[in-house]
């Protein structure tokens, strides 16, 4: 038979042992929160980076093709160091996509960058303005827009998965104000209904 001292030092024991395991799963769960979320960032920050390089690379191409169409001569080396700029960012985009609208605008984007290169091969190896100029206005410029329409998709995925992320990080945040531990409470079974 145990005492009153035992007794009440088996309590207080059982009562340590609750919040070492109450804290270590909170320190779990934050842990993978935190990790989740730095991922998230790494993400996003690089969807934003290649979304920027997407179109600084389309803005020069477009550039030295109204130039070209125009009768300009075309900058070979501007033109492939733009192209392989344009290819690098789109792969990173790829790498980095985690939401399927953001997938599915990124595969929209990789194909109508095939169909652009290919009219832009056509483009750069006609000599005669007339066709270039032709090819550009028919070709080029359609599939641009496209292109564009097709980034701006991409850029607004982004945008939504910022705004989920952020929802969740608000959510986390509010539950740990309310309990001190970032345990999710259920209000429903404690609302007394």
């Amino acid at each position: 038979m145990l005492g009153l001292r035992g007794k009440i030092l088996i309590g207080f024991g059982g009562l340590l042992a609750i919040l070492l395991a109450v804290s270590f799963t909170a320190n779990v769960a934050f842990r993978r929160f935190a990790r989740t979320s730095q991922r998230v960032l790494r993400d996003d920050l690089t969807s934003v980076s290649a979304a920027n390089k997407l179109q600084q690379s389309e803005l020069g191409i477009d550039e030295l093709l109204q130039q070209a169409a125009a009768g300009g001569a075309i900058d070979a080396a501007r033109l492939a160091k733009l192209r392989d700029e344009f290819e690098s960012g789109l792969a990173e985009q790829r790498e980095s996509v985690t939401l399927p609208a953001e997938r599915d605008a990124t595969a929209r984007l990789a194909e109508l960058w095939t169909t652009f290169g290919a009219d832009l091969d056509r483009f750069v190896t006609t000599s005669d303005v007339g066709a270039r100029r032709d090819i550009y206005v028919a070709r080029l410029l359609p599939t641009e827009r496209l292109m564009r329409d097709a980034r701006k998709a991409v850029r607004r995925a982004i945008i939504e998965r910022e705004i989920q992320v952020d929802a969740a990080r608000r959510a986390y945040d509010d539950e740990e104000s309310v309990t001190g531990q970032g345990i999710p409470i259920d209000w429903s079974e404690s609302s007394g209904a």
